[in-house]
């Protein structure tokens, strides 16, 4: 698919590729994107069903805003597909309960702010998105939908306050009143802020067995939010083989002891997700002083899923629980390499009945151990989420050496 890049000179008015002018009003935003038609169904054929594609018959088309204004009003954008918003440095405020920009197959945000703060006329109460892509009834949505160089803001009264934030930084949503998945969302250079939820992924499909897959996002700093990036499938269906890159999750110290809420920096509840630098910060500063425990959720549902960060464990803390299996988490933290993983294995001197740490998070399925004494046995006795009890015998029954066992834990795919 070709592309024309909006102009990069200043503009004092809304520009499309069309060539129509537009006063700076935020009504007018609608009205330039409505202009470039529905590019995904140009031919006026019959509407494609299932998982399929729309094919544009054109490049993608712009919508350019002026640059370093305030649009305020009172409605959802909609991105119509393959149009891309260039905000040029402006800001969008929502001023009602509405997702702030609403993104179809192939669309494009670049380059500006979106804020719900009351604190710059944004509504008194909001649970909507800055920016939502649903599902479609229609189509696969996909074709490298795009979010760039954006800056998020949730709603807040005040920095200040006990009001909780509100509201969602990039929500991608699939409900059973679609047949099409979600996947190939490209999401780049972002900041979000204040929200209940920074990156949110929800399937809630139940009959029909839609995904949400393939997304990238890369170079996000996710700062104050209640969850910072939360994989969500109550109801089992996938949300699988998504990368995160290069990604800060800060809980905040003031955040924690203004709100008292126990949050959590990651969550993920199906299968075969990447994170590589995933950073989890401000945890370890906060915990008993109203700050959560837990930086990273893997889910009994999860599996096959590898984090690479920092921020999960501390000498004190695992800041992590992994309930699932085949998962790897690798902390890399002021020099040191911890590496937690569904199959464990080491070496540990240890007496008859002594307890051995294994550092899964969860109960083995099965612990082997060898003993390091010639003509002596050893048996596992008991094995817990933690640790697992050692017999050491010689062969008349009596105790045996306190010695090195080899020892090697695993759980059941």
């Amino acid at each position: 698919m070709g592309y024309t890049q909006p102009p990069a000179e200043s503009v004092t008015l809304i520009t499309t590729s069309n060539g129509n002018t537009y006063s700076p009003t935020f009504a007018n935003i609608q009205i330039a994107i409505d202009s470039l038609g529905n590019l995904g169904n140009e031919s006026g054929a019959a509407v494609p069903t299932g998982n399929t594609f729309y094919v544009p018959k054109t490049v993608r088309k712009w919508v350019k805003l002026p640059g370093g204004m305030d649009f305020t009003g009172d409605a959802q954008i909609t991105l119509n597909p393959y149009v891309h918003l260039e905000m040029n440095g402006s800001r969008i405020i929502v001023t009602g309960d509405y997702h702030a920009v609403l993104m179809k197959i192939g669309s494009k945000i670049t380059n500006g702010t979106i804020t719900a703060s009351h604190n710059v006329g944004g509504p008194a109460t909001w649970d909507k998105a800055c920016i939502y892509i649903p599902d479609n009834p229609l189509v696969r949505i996909g074709s490298m939908t795009e979010i760039e160089d954006m800056f998020l803001i949730g709603q807040v009264n005040d920095e200040g306050s006990a009001q909780p934030y509100k509201g969602e930084g990039i929500y991608l949503y699939s409900d059973d009143a679609a047949v099409g998945d979600i996947y190939a969302i490209r999401a780049k250079n972002v900041y979000i802020e204040r929200c209940i939820y920074g990156i949110h992924l929800k399937n809630d499909s139940n009959a029909n067995s839609n995904s949400i897959n393939d997304c990238f996002f890369t170079n996000f700093f996710i700062n104050g939010c209640q969850n910072g990036i939360i994989l969500e499938s109550p109801n089992d269906n996938s949300v699988d083989g998504n990368m995160f890159l290069n990604c800060v999750v800060e809980g905040g110290t003031k955040w924690h002891a203004t709100y008292g809420t126990s949050l959590i920096g990651v969550s993920i509840t199906r299968d075969a997700n990447f994170f590589n630098n995933l950073i989890i910060w401000d945890w370890t500063t906060v915990v008993g002083d109203g700050g959560p425990t837990t930086a990273l959720v893997i889910d009994a549902n999860a599996s096959q899923t590898l984090v690479i960060g920092r921020g999960f464990k501390s000498t004190t803390f695992d800041y992590f629980t992994d309930a699932g299996v085949d998962n790897t988490i690798i902390n890399i933290s002021r020099g040191q390499l911890n590496v937690h993983s569904s199959d464990v294995y080491g070496v540990t001197s240890v007496a008859d009945g002594g307890l051995v740490t294994h550092g899964m998070g969860h109960t083995p399925s099965v612990v082997i151990a060898t003993p390091s004494v010639a003509s002596e046995m050893v048996s596992v006795t008991s094995i817990g989420a933690t640790q697992f009890q050692v017999s050491i015998k010689k062969h008349d029954g009596s105790g045996g050496t306190t010695q090195n066992i080899y020892w090697r834990a695993m759980r059941s795919l």
